[in-house]
């Protein structure tokens, strides 16, 4: 089965892609869930500790790397643009107001009471955050299109999580590809009665009104039905409940979980 599958496309013929599982066969789908969550920890704290630009596009490289294994890319890519605009704001205000500055001053200027300059260091060092960035939120991202709900609770008991903690971390996996299903819905009702969603600021009243208040009954209804279904399944009468997937790990887990150890090792002696 291919692990991609093409969105429908909306207003101007533009594919719009959301977050969610995308079923395949690759060498990341069929990770053991437990070493993705390790890997999805290792990305975070490279992304966190690493402040040098080189180890950031080192670190960057080897996601995309990972991204083109699935065979889900361009999906993949598709999600990481719609962060663009944050980060390339993020980049800007780094660039003008930087922690790290050294060469000449190519500009710099006194308004009010700030102080912006912009300098060969300080463009680097704002680079570098921007890869933080897209580091977090690609490993993220990586990690909800390859690893099912199921096995993600699944693995978080194997790792002898408590029940609750574990339903409730793969509930929020899943409600995060269930919102973006919603939204995309409710996106694609208003423009079929003819609302300018395009037109206007971001906190428009038009676009406040129909899409926030949509989105909330939503999510009412979506709650209800959770909570019918855990009911009628009997949820909290079982002190253990049954594993029905049982996971085992194989050599591939283990490769992956020797590189994210020494990864993630090398760390405390940078």
């Amino acid at each position: 089965m291919s692990a991609v599958r093409r969105s429908r496309k909306g207003r101007g013929g533009k594919a719009r892609e959301r977050i969610r599982y995308l079923p395949g066969d690759s060498f990341v789908h069929r990770l053991d869930p437990r070493t993705k969550t390790l890997v999805l920890i290792g990305f975070t704290c490279m992304a966190l500790v690493f402040t040098d630009t080189a180890l950031m596009a080192a670190t960057f490289g080897l996601l995309v790397a990972l991204a083109m294994l699935t065979g889900a890319f361009r999906h993949w890519y598709g999600t990481l643009v719609k962060a663009m605009p944050f980060v390339v704001l993020v980049v800007l205000a780094s660039t003008l107001f930087p922690r790290v500055s050294w060469g000449p001053v190519l500009f710099a200027a006194d308004w009010w009471i700030f102080h912006p300059s912009v300098t060969p260091g300080g463009f680097v060092y704002s680079i570098g955050v921007g890869l933080r960035l897209l580091t977090a939120a690609g490993v993220s991202t990586l990690f909800i299109m390859t690893t099912r709900f199921e096995d993600f609770v699944a693995g978080l008991r194997k790792l002898h999580v408590p029940y609750v903690v574990a339903f409730s971390l793969g509930l929020a996996l899943r409600a995060v590809t269930l919102m973006s299903a919603d939204m995309k819905i409710i996106m694609d009702a208003q423009r079929s009665r003819c609302l300018e969603l395009d037109a206007g600021g971001l906190l428009s009243r038009n676009r406040l009104m129909s899409l926030i208040i949509p989105m909330t009954i939503c999510l009412i209804n979506r709650s209800r039905n959770i909570s019918s279904a855990m009911l009628c399944r009997g949820y909290g009468y079982a002190a253990r409940p049954a594993i029905y997937s049982r996971l085992r790990p194989g050599p591939g887990d283990w490769i992956v979980i020797a590189g994210t150890l020494a990864g993630i090792a090398a760390l405390a002696f940078l």
